[in-house]
């Protein structure tokens, strides 16, 4: 969820904003089985109330999401750990994998990740991990017209390209916000448009209610191994860790790497 865009009352001067895009960092593959795992739950797309912290729907925002992690497929934990490795970030800094999906008119009107701060809703979000810091966004389909990310204040401007991501910072090391991050999805105009969004906080971030797995492994196959087995483990559904055997020294050993299933 967002916060609804109000311009922070106290705020660094306007600035060019840290903005990257990134061709092919998914494969067509993963690109369809995240549509897959997406059309079968997302429903209509909430924002924060500023004031009551409470989720609502606004016109302003069409389009349709569902939060998923490493516990809804083991493909999302791996995308999680590819993210954090490319961005270098934490991934337990990451909130979960949100996807969603844009059908024709469907848009989101410009507007702010971060929590303002002097919200009375925002207090309550900003203890999960903190503040909002960067955003991943994640481009699933080629979108036959429309349905652009923008950037108004500084005239950016970015068509969904299969595969591609994109990344942008929000918040210095000062915890001070730019507000010409404020950006935008155009309505869609043909097709549909399916995107997933991963929000970096400043801290750990803590899930609500749904299990989550955390990985702290450099080796991909043993990544994966520890995925499957927090997934499969009845464990899952309360605090678990999976450790891997870590080829890194000779002889082999048993490592800290390891992946946990929690529930929060």
């Amino acid at each position: 969820m967002q916060a609804i865009a109000r311009r922070p009352s106290s705020s660094p001067a306007s600035s060019q904003p840290v903005v990257a895009l990134l061709a092919d960092v998914l494969s067509p593959a993963e690109c369809d089985r995240l549509i897959e795992i997406g059309r079968e739950r997302v429903q209509r797309s909430c924002v924060v109330d500023p004031e009551s912290r409470d989720e609502i729907t606004i016109d302003e925002r069409r389009g349709e999401g569902a939060f998923v992690n490493g516990s809804t497929d083991a493909l999302v934990a791996t995308i999680d750990w590819r993210l954090a490795e490319l961005f270098r970030l934490p991934a337990e800094n990451g909130e979960d994998l949100h996807i969603l999906r844009y059908g024709i008119g469907g848009e989101y009107r410009p507007h702010f990740d971060f929590f303002p701060e002097e919200q009375a809703g925002s207090k309550h979000h900003m203890q999960r991990g903190g503040q909002r810091i960067a955003t991943v966004i994640l481009y699933l389909n080629e979108v036959e017209r429309g349905g652009d990310t923008t950037f108004p204040d500084v005239g950016l401007r970015f068509h969904p390209r299969r595969g591609g991501v994109l990344y942008f910072e929000y918040v210095n090391a000062l915890g001070q916000s730019n507000p010409s991050t404020l950006h935008a999805g155009t309505p869609v105009e043909e097709g549909e448009k399916w995107i997933a969004k991963k929000w970096i906080r400043r801290g750990r971030f803590t899930p609500s209610g749904a299990a989550s797995i955390v990985l702290t492994c450099e080796v991909r196959a043993h990544r994966e191994a520890a995925i499957r087995r927090a997934i499969d483990s009845p464990a899952s559904s309360s605090a678990a860790r999976y450790y891997c055997r870590c080829s890194r020294s000779d002889p082999p050993r048993r490592c800290h790497c390891t992946a946990r299933a929690r529930r929060e």
